[in-house]
């Protein structure tokens, strides 16, 4: 800031009607001093003006490159607000298919259970069939030995009459062996191929474990896939084989079986074999 100088009071002396020449020359030396230190002044102000101009211009510079940084940031998020959308977007993308995977899967699963809950509810009914007939056997039994026992305990003879023998009964007189015709044994089917699908007749068997055993051992065969007790009934079981291949059957049962037995009949489809029925599992 410019003060202005403090001018001196000039008094000046008359002498002789004029002004004293050394009153006039001190005041003209203060006035050439009061105007050096305005000069002076003035530079100094001069000097401080261009200062200050010089840090307006590199403050407007900075101004101007934070502006252009402020741009620069401003481009950068919404760069980076582009890039969150498409990254938001993949992923619900990403995840919609995941769930629908994973439901299509699990409708597969759920099915899949659906069918393996039929398929052991159809082996339970055939479980209970199969019961069910051993059961009416059983009942069957215990009726002829109840009617036995009563005619022993009357004294009566243990003999029905010849219309109401069951020649499958375990109770049925059998003849002497004198009287008994020779029945002229079947023939030995050597090297029959049986197909892949066979209807298979055995018996007598004592109970249902003998027929479970008997099963059990068609089962072990390399080439059985799967056996199925149609019907057992009166001693007798009906049996449905399913072979992998075509083999010799009688041949691969002779060599799995613990017992000797008779083959009634055989054809590529059917087969028909006797058991011993008294004879023990596992021992010949």
């Amino acid at each position: 800031m410019i003060r202005p100088p403090d001018y001196p009071r000039l008094r000046y002396r008359r002498l002789f009607g004029g002004y004293n020449r050394n009153d006039v020359n001190y005041s003209l030396r203060e006035l050439e001093d009061a105007v050096r230190r305005l000069e002076e002044q003035l530079e100094e102000a001069r000097g401080r003006a261009r200062d200050t101009e010089t840090e307006l211009r590199f403050t407007q510079a900075e101004l101007a490159a934070f502006r252009a940084r402020e741009s620069q940031i401003t481009e950068a998020f919404a760069a980076a607000q582009r890039r969150a959308s498409e990254i938001e977007g993949t992923a619900e993308a990403r995840s919609r298919m995941i769930v629908a995977q994973a439901e299509e899967q699990a409708a597969k699963i759920r099915g899949d259970a659906h069918l393996k809950i039929e398929d052991t509810a159809r082996q339970l009914d055939e479980i209970l069939k199969l019961k069910g007939t051993l059961a009416e056997s059983v009942r069957g039994v215990l009726a002829e030995v109840d009617q036995l026992l009563g005619r022993i305990e009357r004294g009566e003879r243990a003999v029905a009459p010849p219309d109401a023998l069951d020649p499958g009964s375990p109770w049925t007189p059998r003849p002497a062996a004198a009287e008994a015709p020779v029945a002229a044994e079947a023939p030995e089917p050597s090297g029959l191929l049986f197909e892949r699908r066979v209807e298979l007749e055995a018996g007598p068997f004592a109970d249902f474990g003998a027929l479970s055993t008997f099963e059990r051992a068609l089962g072990r065969l390399p080439t059985v896939q799967d056996v199925y007790v149609r019907r057992f009934s009166g001693e007798e079981a009906a049996i449905e084989l399913t072979l992998g291949d075509e083999i010799d059957l009688v041949a691969r049962l002779r060599e799995a079986l613990p017992y000797e037995f008779d083959v009634e009949h055989a054809d590529p489809r059917s087969a028909r074999i006797r058991v011993p029925a008294a004879s023990p599992l596992g021992t010949r």
